[in-house]
């Protein structure tokens, strides 16, 4: 006969059953995953929160959101950059190799360059 408990997990509704313990407190959740989920919403729910309420704290996420994008776009640029570098250096024909880079690189004077102008007459 063993002495099992039913309870209902808060995160998804799903009844559990645990064994019944003589000292702590009862689970409320029927996994770590609905646990982990439950902790997630929690903490959002209080940033949100705080957020709107205090401007310091709006003015730091900001500055810290805008460094973690900085560095999240020059490591993929480094990635990318490394990956032409690898594909690069497999080839071996110099015509090949500027037709890949054609590809993947703008030259300024594209850019820059006007365009020239029909003559009438001519």
């Amino acid at each position: 006969m063993s002495s099992q408990n039913i309870a209902i997990c808060k995160e998804c509704g799903k009844e559990f059953s645990f064994p019944k313990h003589t000292k702590g407190r009862r689970p409320v959740f029927c996994s770590p995953e609905c646990k982990r989920k439950a902790r997630t919403a929690r903490t959002t729910a209080y940033i949100a929160k705080r957020y709107q309420t205090d401007l310091d704290f709006r003015k730091r996420r900001i500055q810290q959101n805008a460094a973690n994008n900085k560095k999240r776009r020059e490591e993929s640029k480094d990635s990318e950059l490394d990956r032409i570098a690898n594909e690069v250096a497999m080839m071996s024909d110099a015509e090949e190799i500027k037709t890949y880079l054609a590809k993947y690189m703008r030259v300024k004077s594209e850019f820059y360059a006007k365009p020239k102008e029909a003559k009438d007459g001519e």
